[in-house]
């Protein structure tokens, strides 16, 4: 049962205080025992938000000393922790009552309960001090008996965002709207731990007139217990630590409100049954708790009227569930922990896990990292990397010697291997890097002509800060050749060079970016110096020349015959009058000097054998080629002295063939007439055969 009291008790010379809420928690023994059951006959008046606060201390008091937490397994038991000092963490201060000092179990029950409490000391961080007192009676299996001190929504609000560091707690500042979300007309009440922790009452408020007459009690039905922490799952008993824990969960504040007696806690805020939607409603069924605005379910919340609403329905042991069974060990779980935390307790990172785990780095170059904590029961505490301070020293190399840390960014300039070392508090966690040479910066050619021509070239000049040998390369061979710092025009066009340095003493190899330029070349004569067209026949002729820019501009001196002419494009064509050999000089041009110039001879022809060769004969093997001609007018006639004997020229088609009967070598002197009139055309050629 749950019981209120609203005297507005003098807590000293003066000082008045909020009204308080006695809750007593209550449980009732089945199959499976209930931890305790909060039920409130009275509701707080509408008076009972902040009273006479200005004459309490507000925020941590000053830290005078530092307590040493009790030994957690094994321990035998220890007397009462006096309270008058605040320390570094959390520090509970049990007073075992004469239920608990006269029981044959003494020993049992105070190292038990030390034990529990040792495992929320080592979890938090914050310097409060809490005492609370120990009772073992009745046929429950454990209750709690607290004062909460009832405030506006605003000022718990302030306080507990005020004090959010932790990353939980910063995941949950989502689930603490700026404005009351029950409208604002209950009291928002908190047990005064909770208070303690977030800086509405001082950090040693039990030690004050404010809070010395409100310590709360836990007590313990007697029941069969298993009390040995490396045994806590034994049949037919219940796990005394798993029932301590949940009940000192409650006296630091986890507690239900939800209206069930006029007024809320700071605990309701982080109950949902869907993302998005807070529930405020006792027992309501598909309630969880959680920290992103509903969007992960850490654990179910109690349906069973007669139980604590805010206990768990975890499918799994859990302290904080509902209910307990013979036989089970009941931890605490990530889920409680957190639960804790986000209300304003912070968690105490007893290992760090930094990322990256292991590196290269090239020196002076800065590798950021990060810190992922873990708690004393191995929990994951999540990215803890602005509160962890980082340091870097060589580890078998290196140098101290510009190896330093700036926030979570480490470097060292020396090449070596290196250990970074990140700190919270106790914890701390490891990382190693190599650090190599620093790359050279990327080498660039800076002497690169402005006027390039073929034949030609230039010694680079490689400009970086590498101490390595520095060389060029070409992808445009031809164009340009380069060899170490040498480079050689080969042709016309994009010459693309590529700057390089080699690994040195202090700096690593680089190589540079493409850099391109043109090279010009003057124009160079590729088509033949003569031709032939027949007269009054249209014939056609390309000079061509190679150069770069690529573009040609053609001229010529001299007469040609008429009806023929040069294009600037270097086209000869048309259809001549006369025969005879035409010679002229014919000029190209594409920019670069010195302009290609060529003796160039057009020969016109009324008729013309254009076979200059025989191909070689063997005697013995039959043979056979064609005499070609050019111009004339058909049918031919062809005719031969001098073939060797067994070959023989057709007449009408210009056939040599047959078996040569001897080798040797002979000039064959070969006539053609055409059927042209009034007067034929008769041309002669002499072509060397060879017979083998």
């Amino acid at each position: 049962m749950q019981k209120m009291t609203e005297s507005p008790l003098s807590r000293g010379t003066g000082s008045r205080v909020p009204k308080r809420v006695v809750v007593i928690m209550t449980s009732v023994v089945t199959l499976a025992l209930g931890f305790g059951t909060a039920i409130v006959a009275l509701s707080p008046s509408a008076g009972a938000t902040v009273r006479a606060t200005s004459a309490l201390p507000i925020g941590p008091s000053e830290i005078t000393g530092i307590f040493t937490p009790p030994a957690v397994v094994g321990s035998q038991a220890q007397g009462r922790k006096v309270a008058t000092e605040v320390g570094t963490h959390l520090t509970i201060v049990p007073s075992f009552e004469a239920t608990v000092t006269s029981s044959p179990l003494a020993a049992q029950i105070e190292s038990a309960f030390n034990y529990a409490i040792g495992q929320f000391e080592a979890e938090y961080s914050d310097p409060i001090t809490v005492d609370v007192n120990v009772a073992y009676t009745g046929s429950g299996l454990g209750e709690s008996d607290q004062a909460l001190f009832c405030y506006s929504y605003a000022t718990v609000k302030d306080a507990l965002t005020a004090s959010e560091t932790t990353p939980d707690q910063v995941t949950s500042a989502q689930d603490v709207p700026a404005t009351d979300p029950t409208g604002g007309s209950p009291s928002w009440c908190e047990s005064l731990a909770e208070l303690m922790a977030i800086g509405i009452l001082p950090a040693n408020c039990f030690s004050t007139a404010t809070c010395s007459s409100d310590v709360p009690t836990i007590t313990f039905g007697v029941q069969p217990y298993t009390f040995d922490p490396s045994s806590r799952g034994v049949a037919g008993e219940y796990d005394f630590i798993g029932v301590a824990e949940h009940e000192m969960s409650e006296v630091l504040g986890r507690i239900p409100g939800l209206n069930q007696s006029g007024f809320y806690t700071t605990n309701d805020l982080f109950r949902y049954t869907a993302p998005g939607a807070r529930n405020l409603t006792a027992y309501t069924s598909g309630a969880y708790l959680s920290i992103n605005s509903g969007t992960t379910n850490l654990v179910p919340f109690n349906t069973v009227a007669g139980a604590d609403a805010q206990d768990y329905a975890s499918p799994s042991p859990d302290s904080f569930n509902a209910f307990a069974s013979p036989g089970v060990t009941d931890p605490l779980t990530t889920a409680g922990i957190t639960n804790v935390d986000v209300l304003g307790y912070h968690r105490i990172a007893t290992n760090l896990t930094l990322t990256p785990s292991s590196m290269t780095t090239t020196a002076g170059s800065a590798v950021s990292l990060s810190a992922d904590g873990s708690d004393s029961l191995g929990f994951a505490i999540g990215d803890v990397t602005s509160a962890t301070t980082f340091s870097i020293v060589p580890d078998g190399s290196g140098s101290s010697v510009g190896a330093a840390c700036t926030g979570a960014s480490c470097s060292a300039s020396v090449p070596g291997l290196y250990k970074v070392t990140g700190t919270d508090g106790a914890a701390t966690g490891s990382t190693t890097f190599t650090v190599t040479r620093s790359n050279a910066t990327i080498p660039t050619i800076s002497n690169v002509p402005a006027s390039n021509k073929y034949p030609g070239g230039f010694t680079a000049a490689v400009s970086t800060n590498g101490d390595g040998t520095r060389s060029v390369t070409s992808s445009t061979p031809s164009v340009c050749t380069a060899t170490g710092l040498v480079v050689v025009y080969t042709g016309g066009g994009t010459c693309t060079l590529t700057a390089h340095v080699a690994a040195g003493t202090d700096y690593g190899a680089a190589n540079g970016n493409p850099q391109s330029f043109t090279v010009s070349k003057a124009a160079v004569f590729t088509s033949s110096a003569t031709t032939i067209f027949v007269k009054h026949k249209f014939g056609t002729f390309t000079v061509r020349a190679a150069g770069y820019p690529a573009t040609m501009h053609f001229t010529e001196t001299g007469i040609l015959p008429s009806g023929v002419t040069l294009t600037s494009a270097g086209v000869l064509s048309g259809s001549p009058s006369a025969t005879g050999k035409f010679t002229i000089g014919i000029t190209a041009s594409n920019g670069v000097l010195p302009n290609a110039t060529q003796t160039f001879i057009l020969k016109v022809v009324a008729i013309e054998i254009t076979t200059t060769s025989l191909p070689k004969a063997t005697h013995g093997v039959n043979y056979s080629t064609t005499l070609r001609e050019l111009g004339g007018k058909s049918p031919f006639r062809w005719t031969a002295t001098g073939l060797p004997t067994g070959l023989k020229l057709a007449a009408t088609t210009g056939v040599i063939s047959g078996k040569a009967t001897k080798a040797g070598k002979c000039s064959v002197r070969v006539t053609l007439t055409d059927s042209a009139t009034p007067t034929k055309n008769t041309v002669v050629a002499t072509l060397k055969l060879t017979v083998g």
